[in-house]
């Protein structure tokens, strides 16, 4: 027989395989303690995505409202969005329900029965929508050249409703050419 041995049953392997329990525990009270701290900063990620995602849907809608003005020959309206469930207090100003785009047969800015819906969009959880308009109407209207009847520039703010910090704040600033500008910030 050679000098090696098997190794019997009953003796202690060389090297132990695996983690203890207390390693173990340790690894995952490190991982906790790394969690915690990056949360807050995860946090303002997902809000400042909500506020750019809300301003992106407001310049898809402006942007369709203005094609289809062009293609229809004008009456198409974009206004305010009074959604089920969806309670605003801040007036016409008010857009943080969402908003929507129809062909407004009568030419009134209200969306009446019979009416064809285009396109609805609803803000982000979370994400507050304010009209800065000149005229203080709760709707835009769209000729037939495809740009807003009686409005030189305007803007809409975006914030977020539980934030006190004005820094995740986003404006959708509109030029009386028709130049749409996504700003950071409280101005455009």
């Amino acid at each position: 027989m050679s000098s090696r041995s098997l190794p019997s049953p009953w003796r202690p392997s060389p090297l132990p395989a695996g983690f203890s329990a207390i390693e173990l525990m340790a690894a995952i009270a490190i991982a906790a303690i790394l969690m915690a701290m990056a949360m807050p900063s995860f946090g303002t990620l997902i809000g400042r995505y909500r506020l750019r995602h809300a301003a992106d849907d407001l310049s898809a809608a402006i942007y369709l409202a203005r094609s289809e003005g062009l293609r229809r020959g004008g009456n198409v309206t974009l206004g305010r969005s009074a959604a089920q469930g969806c309670s605003s207090t801040g007036g016409d100003k008010d857009w943080s329900c969402g908003w929507l785009v129809f062909a407004d047969a009568d030419n009134d800015g209200a969306f009446d029965p019979g009416e064809e819906r285009i396109q609805v969009w609803t803000t982000p959880q979370g994400v507050t929508a304010t009209a800065i308009l000149p005229n203080q109407s709760a709707h835009l209207s769209v000729n037939r050249w495809g740009r807003f009847q009686n409005l030189s520039a305007f803007r809409f703010e975006f914030g977020l409703a539980s934030d006190q910090d004005k820094a995740a704040a986003r404006v959708l600033c509109i030029s009386s050419g028709g130049r749409l500008r996504n700003v950071d910030g409280d101005r455009c």
